[in-house]
Formats: C-alpha cells, structure tokens, sequence
C-alpha cells in the first residue's frame, strides 16, 4: 500500500525494511522453538522492538501531524536534542535487552542480570528525564516535540512501578517452579510497557531531526 499511495522514495524503502524485518522476526520464532535457544529468544525480543518501533515511525510519517507541523531550526540546541534523544533510545533499547536477559530463562532471579537490569534501569531513567527536561526547557513551544517527551515521561513513572511490582512478584515466588497469573500479568505488563516507552523515545528523536530539509523533501 505505501508503494502505491505513496510518492517518498524513502519511505516505500522503510516499507520494505518493515517487511524484511518482519519476515526475519518469523524466521527467528521458529528457529528459537525448534532449537530451544535462550540466546535467540532474547535476539528474537530485540527484533520485535525494532520492528515495532519502525511501524509506529512510518505512521508518525504519514500523519498529519508530521506533514503541517513545524521543523526545528538548525543549530547547536537541535544538535544537544538529537543526541540526547537518540542516546535515550538507545539506553531504553538496551535497558529491553536485559529485561528478555533476565525474563526468557524462567527459573527465577539471577542475582548478576538482576543488578544489570536494576543499574540499567536507573541509566535509562536518567537519559529519559533529561530528554524529556531538556525539551520543556528549550522547546515547550513545539507540541509535536512536547506530546513525545510528555509520552515517555508517563510510560516511564508506570515503567518504574511495574518494574517494583515484577521484581517483589518474583521475590515473593522464589523458589516456585510455576509462575502464578499474577507474575504472569505484572511481567506481561512491564513489557508492553516498556516498548511503548522505547516507541516513544524513538519517535521523540525522530521529531528531533525533523529539519526543514527534511519537510521539504516530504512535501516534495
């Protein structure tokens, strides 16, 4: 559909990226079933992010929004946002990899991940509430800005309290072969969540390095 409604030549390009992707995604799933592989169980979470947060780009791309929105202006404050926004995504990729690191081998809480991901997660915290001071600070005005900043800092206070939740859930449990449906759903939940904390830092950078260049050639 986007090849033929379409006319960015760059975005029919994401279009058979998120195909490829998605196709790749299916082939891990079932090479991590057939040869029980941890390793590509946490590759296969990975993935799935990614694929994820490139959809929710492409439909950022074909909003409204992003067509009749104003571009920031170059210069040195775009260029602090864009790398601050885009190590944000980064610490939050990463902070998911150890949560799969930590999730995928069902058998409890391994003391050293569990450090990783407590460290990680305070790492990742750090990098979001920057993003997200650095923006009411210096771009409060800019709503498109504002609405993805804003949308991190809300996963990120319910990201935080699952993650409590999840970690006293598992405490509590020590020892249980079976995990109950209340493991189940908190673990569940601070997954989902967690991605739409990484699809929201993504889109903010992706907003971030909106120039005016990059509208014209859009609107071209």
């Amino acid at each position: 559909w986007t090849w033929l409604k379409d006319p960015r030549r760059w975005m029919r390009r994401l279009a058979v990226g998120a195909l490829g992707l998605v196709i790749f995604q299916g082939v891990l799933g079932g090479l991590r079933v057939v040869w029980l592989s941890l390793d590509l169980a946490v590759v296969h979470a990975g993935v799935a992010q990614l694929f994820f947060a490139l959809l929710a780009a492409m439909a950022l791309f074909t909003s409204r929004s992003w067509w009749e929105g104003a571009a920031l202006p170059s210069g040195p404050k775009r260029e602090t946002l864009r790398r601050l926004t885009l190590a944000t995504a980064a610490a939050v990729f990463f902070q998911i990899l150890l949560g799969a690191l930590l999730r995928h081998p069902g058998s409890g809480i391994d003391p050293w991940l569990a450090a990783l991901h407590i460290g990680g997660a305070f790492a990742a915290s750090g990098f979001v509430l920057a993003s997200v001071l650095y923006v009411r600070w210096m771009f409060a005005e800019h709503r498109m800005l504002a609405g993805g900043a804003y949308g991190m800092a809300a996963a990120l206070v319910v990201q935080i309290l699952l993650g409590l939740v999840a970690y006293f859930v598992l405490l509590d449990e020590a020892g249980v072969i079976r995990p109950s449906n209340v493991q189940v759903i908190v673990n569940t939940g601070h997954l989902l969540v967690g991605a739409g904390l990484f699809v929201a830092s993504v889109l903010t950078a992706v907003i971030g390095l909106r120039s005016e260049r990059l509208v014209y050639q859009a609107a071209a």
